[in-house]
């Protein structure tokens, strides 16, 4: 590990955290990444890692309400989360001086949302919305086709945002079991890039250890393995009559990941 630019440290529920020193700059990046997204789902509740990193930011134990979670923006920060196929990542910007602040949000966001019913309806509304407004982006609706022709009758294949009936049968119960299920301790990874010069290694580590090596183990379930069963080339062709301007994806497979 000498010769590398980070240092990483696997704790013993299995979280792993990664620290990254970075000169010449005076912010620091945190992030907290759990290995879970649209592939983990089923067709009945499709697009509920989506939903859940939505339904986080409004509330958790120690920030109740939007107005306490956005307390990053209120120093200057920045701070967003995204979903994808097998991720879901919060993730912030600060000061250097603020990275204690900015790893807790990130922290609450990920282990402690409330998840609370009173305000699944209204971000359901907000989600669909989104979902109409991909159907209108050529540039979005090209990617999503793409994967859905690569991957046909698969969660592979399936839309990480959700279709709009398993998105209507999300409740805050399904949310919590969702989120008890999947974020796991050895299912997350936590980031630290950026100038730590204004606070030891060893306090950022004793930190981690506090907030992240005290989750309790516990064993998720396998996901599925998906086969590759096409046989010849596809081709999908949409139009959006009003747009000005044409999308073209153009994939292939080719070797794996661990081929040498």
């Amino acid at each position: 590990m000498a010769d590398l630019p980070y240092q990483k440290t696997t704790l013993s529920n299995g979280v792993r955290f990664l620290l990254v020193p970075m000169n010449g700059v005076n912010s620091i990046a945190t992030a907290v990444m759990v290995g879970v997204g649209s592939r983990y789902e089923t067709k009945a509740n499709n697009g509920i890692s989506h939903f859940l990193e939505h339904m986080v930011f409004k509330g958790t134990e120690k920030f109740p309400t939007t107005d306490d979670v956005n307390t990053i923006e209120k120093i200057g920060g920045l701070q967003n989360a995204y979903t994808d196929i097998d991720i879901t990542n919060y993730h912030n910007k600060v000061l250097s001086t603020d990275w204690e602040q900015a790893l807790e949000i990130n922290k609450e966001l990920a282990i402690k949302p409330l998840l609370e019913q009173k305000h699944v309806d209204q971000e359901r509304n907000v989600i669909i919305e989104e979902m109409k407004r991909y159907e209108d982006e050529p540039s979005v609706k090209v990617e999503e086709v793409f994967h859905t022709m690569m991957y046909p009758g698969t969660k592979l294949g399936m839309r990480t945002i959700g279709e709009e009936a398993s998105l209507r049968a999300v409740a805050s119960t399904e949310l919590k079991e969702y989120h008890d299920a999947w974020y796991a301790p050895d299912r997350i990874v936590v980031v630290l890039a950026g100038n730590i010069v204004h606070s030891p290694k060893s306090k950022v580590k004793s930190r981690v250890d506090e907030w992240f090596g005290r989750l309790p183990k516990q064993k998720t379930k396998s996901i599925e393995l998906v086969t590759d069963k096409q046989t010849a080339p596809q081709l999908s062709v949409l139009t959006k009559p009003d747009a000005s301007q044409a999308h073209l994806v153009l994939g292939f497979r080719t070797f794996d990941r661990n081929s040498q």
